[in-house]
């Protein structure tokens, strides 16, 4: 059958890891990703339909665009193709249908590359050959490094017929069963470390400890559900803050300052430790690498390590900087992240490098632990699914609805908004509003919106800071839709 204008139909490829699970494991694993789809599209309000194979998931959905980008966020995802072409895996009926790839090649170079499971009549030399020959008049064919390849996946008795193979993000989709919990600053390590690791498909939660007051806290826990919205809606997570103000009181008594950066990330993963017992979870997650930090020499990490028994996992650990900056980016908890003031320097002066386990014993004689733990007990617990444009910055960021006097800004990606946006809105994609707002007219009303509604309050809240009329749409895609109907 021919592709319908009105629907998209995609077929998705594994992980190549997922060949290695055999039987129920397999079967969950598939499930998993399904969930990640589906959670996605319907916050979106996207209509689909799948249906579910031993090697490849056939997806048709209502919105191009929406669904390659949820896609492209989906773990246990290596690639997928939008399909132009299923039709039976007979030699001569392909042949017949691959011509509506002759205006894809029209005048350019290609080849056609077959891949075949199953038994046919035919092998993949063959198929590529015949198909190739059909389309030849209309282009150039050459084997290496082509400008268009068309593509001729055969499985059992279905070919499917399509031009480009986008990549998925790869991975293992996470499960619930195998939870984390993950030292959250909002910067960009800790994000970057979060996001490593629901790849390898463990779920996270998110412990933040809270040195800078309510409006700290509220940045961290919208970097966290960027992350989420975005590359883990189907884990459930949670997020822990403690205010951890009691403790830096305590390290501050500490009569060697060059030890206080080293007994503060002991009594965070003494904290860590204490949620991690109470929720189930099973390793700590930071975002250390070696080195980055005086506090991150192998002897100082070790010395960290050593106040608790628990499982410690860091994904950055041979890292560079750029490289994290560079992830962070590309993940969408960039732009954020470098907005947040990460406050855990407390050292004057050059802190030590390599720390003496007695010494650290001696100084810790100094701290009186329970006179936090307390805190750790009375934490705040936020569920990130339940999180709102209210529980992420002051109401006076927000509107409800998009007056006809304001001008609406969509920060969105630009395929994104190719596909649908507010009627009269402008695109300016996150990062290149917050770095070029200075055209702007002031004298003008903006309401910024996004995917979730949860990338623009901070947004909104540093174009206020700069003297604009800027503020954030209290809702996302969904709502905004009902919106323009309605007008």
């Amino acid at each position: 059958m021919k592709r319908d204008a009105n629907s998209f139909t995609f077929i998705i490829r594994y992980s190549g890891e997922l060949s290695l699970k055999k039987g129920r494991e397999r079967m969950q694993a598939i499930a998993k990703i399904i969930r990640q789809i589906s959670t996605q599209l319907d916050k979106q309000s996207v209509e689909y339909s799948y249906e579910k194979y031993f090697n490849y998931i056939l997806l048709t959905s209502s919105d191009l665009n929406l669904t390659k980008s949820c896609l492209k966020k989906c773990f246990g995802v290596n690639s997928f193709s939008l399909v132009e072409v299923i039709c039976e895996s007979d030699l001569e009926l392909i042949k017949s249908k691959v011509l509506i790839f002759k205006d894809y090649i029209k005048d350019r170079e290609f080849r056609v590359k077959a891949k075949r499971t199953g038994n046919q009549n035919y092998s993949s030399v063959e198929l590529e050959k015949q198909a190739g020959a059909v389309l030849a008049p209309f282009g150039k064919v050459k084997l290496r490094d082509p400008e268009r390849v068309v593509n001729i996946d055969v499985i059992d008795d279905k070919a499917f017929l399509y031009g480009e193979k986008l990549k998925g993000p790869g991975g293992l989709p996470p499960s619930n069963k195998e939870r984390a919990l993950v030292l959250m600053s909002g910067g960009f390590d800790s994000a970057v470390a979060a996001w490593k690791t629901l790849k390898r498909g463990v779920a996270c939660d998110f412990l933040f400890c809270n040195m800078g007051g309510k409006s700290t806290e509220r940045q961290c826990l919208q970097v966290t559900k960027v992350l989420v919205d975005l590359w883990g809606p189907s884990t459930k997570a949670r997020f822990y803050s403690i205010d951890f103000n009691p403790v830096i009181d305590e390290i501050k008594k500490i009569s060697d300052p060059g030890y206080r950066q080293i007994l503060l990330k002991r009594q965070m993963y003494r904290a860590a430790d204490r949620i991690l017992k109470q929720s189930g979870c099973m390793a700590i997650v930071s975002g250390e690498c070696i080195g980055q930090v005086s506090s991150q020499s192998l002897q100082n990490l070790r010395s960290i390590d050593a106040c608790t028994n628990a499982l410690f996992l860091r994904p950055l650990i041979g890292d560079d900087k750029l490289e994290i900056m560079e992830i962070a980016y590309k993940i969408g908890t960039g732009i954020l992240s470098e907005k947040v003031t990460e406050l855990c320097g407390i050292t004057q002066g050059k802190a030590v490098l390599k720390s003496s386990q007695r010494k650290i014993a001696s100084l810790e004689k100094e701290i009186d632990i329970e006179c936090y733990m307390k805190s750790v007990d009375e934490k705040n617990i936020f569920d990130i699914d339940n999180v709102e444009g209210k529980d992420l910055q002051a109401n006076y960021l927000f509107v409800d609805e998009i007056s006809e006097e304001a001008q609406a800004i969509d920060c969105r990606q630009s395929y994104e908004f190719a596909a649908w946006h507010y009627p009269g809105a402008v695109h300016r994609e996150l990062k290149d509003l917050l770095t070029n707002f200075k055209d702007l007219d002031k004298n003008k009303t903006y309401v910024l919106y996004c995917s979730f509604g949860s990338q623009t309050p901070l947004a909104a809240e540093i174009l206020q800071q700069s003297g604009y009329q800027a503020y954030a749409f209290a809702g996302g895609i969904r709502k905004l839709k009902q919106q323009s109907i309605k007008r």
